[in-house]
């Protein structure tokens, strides 16, 4: 059964990759819309980071192993459909590109993931973020199938792959902004309602159109991106609260037993990936995509221990902690006289841009 799930999740993945490229093509044909904003050029652009940014695939593909019944994985893939396709509209609506930057690295492997990443997706799409929006949506649908404590490790990864996407200078501040809303969206509207039994579709389509509505204010105005963590979904904001405490996403994830059984998943995902090479080979030929960085996760998987990603988050930690600090308003939940983004025993130095000095109010 773990296999059957497998495939039909790399049917879909592939599926909607195809869809996502056809958009993009449309898209850069069109006139972008600017949505960048001086939160945006503070965050540096860090190259090791995407490797937690491709740690989207194996993100969404371990989630076959832990979903109850077929059923609910059938509906689970249902919502991230429609989360897709109300990212379409805003996509056709409001299309926009990222100005990349020039990447020049040494390590070779790292090189070659970022040619491929650069040549299979263009820089368009950017509003709201798939990438962002797909992995809160799937932490939030699994929320009530895991243990509390593995439902906050996987909301608390989802944070971290958003997070890359600025690091990795794939996405703006209001992309993110914009995929949580999505998400957030799609799992209270659609998801719970019908887990529960009491969906109504015409209500779901009214919240669809809500959210619409929300998204396109939000592209109109790209400086409003910040979100409140008093407003997050329920599930959402225990962790928010727990990084906003702590002041360190590398302090949260220690912290977090439940981080080191879902590294543990890579091992159960590989043997799968394994048995399932000749399907997988035959439908990265038919239609390129995002199966093509399977390969660079099994690369990796050998190498994936806690502490080898405890150190790889300790380099990336006040990065992506200060631009936690930028999108989220935590307005309540700090002590007076903390500094965002910026650990207690962490000094200035020079030439390393700090994340805390970004702009957390009142931006043009």
């Amino acid at each position: 059964m773990g296999l059957a799930r497998l495939l039909v999740a790399l049917a879909f993945l592939q599926a909607e990759s195809t869809a996502y490229l056809a958009v993009n093509r449309y898209g850069s044909l069109r006139r972008s819309i600017p949505l960048l904003t001086p939160a945006d050029r503070c965050v540096p652009l860090r190259p090791r980071s995407l490797w937690l940014y491709l740690s989207f695939l194996p993100f969404c593909l371990a989630v076959v192993y832990d979903v109850r019944s077929t059923l609910r994985m059938g509906r689970m893939m249902a919502c991230l459909a429609i989360a897709s396709l109300v990212s379409y509209r805003s996509f056709l609506r409001f299309p926009s590109t990222y100005p990349r930057p020039r990447v020049e690295v040494e390590d070779g492997r790292l090189a070659r993931a970022w040619r491929s990443l650069h040549a299979m997706d263009q820089p368009g799409n950017t509003f709201p973020s798939i990438h962002v929006g797909h992995a809160f949506l799937l932490a939030l649908m699994l929320a009530n199938e895991l243990p509390e404590e593995e439902a906050e490790a996987r909301l608390l990864w989802a944070v971290l792959i958003s997070l890359s996407t600025l690091t990795t200078k794939q996405h703006y501040f209001v992309d993110i902004a914009g995929g949580l809303l999505v998400a957030e969206a799609v799992a209270e509207r659609v998801f719970e309602p019908w887990e529960a039994g009491r969906l109504s579709w015409r209500q779901a389509r009214r919240g669809m159109g809500e959210l619409c509505d929300r998204l396109d204010e939000l592209a109109r105005d790209p400086a409003s991106f910040r979100l409140r963590a008093a407003d997050r979904h329920p599930r959402l904001r225990p962790v928010l609260q727990d990084l906003a405490s702590s002041g360190s996403l590398l302090a949260s994830v220690a912290r977090s037993r439940a981080c080191s059984n879902l590294l543990d998943r890579r091992r159960v995902l590989a043997g799968g990936l394994r048995q399932a090479r000749i399907p997988l080979a035959a439908l990265a030929v038919a239609s390129p995509g995002w199966l093509q960085f399977v390969r660079h996760f099994q690369e990796a998987e050998p190498i994936l221990t806690d502490a080898s990603v405890q150190a790889y988050l300790g380099e990336l930690d006040l990065d992506l902690s200060g631009a936690l600090r930028a999108l989220v308003d935590f307005s309540g939940d700090e002590s007076p006289g903390h500094v965002p983004g910026q650990r207690s025993d962490e000094v200035d130095e020079p030439g390393h841009p700090q994340p805390a000095r970004i702009p957390l109010g009142g931006l043009p």
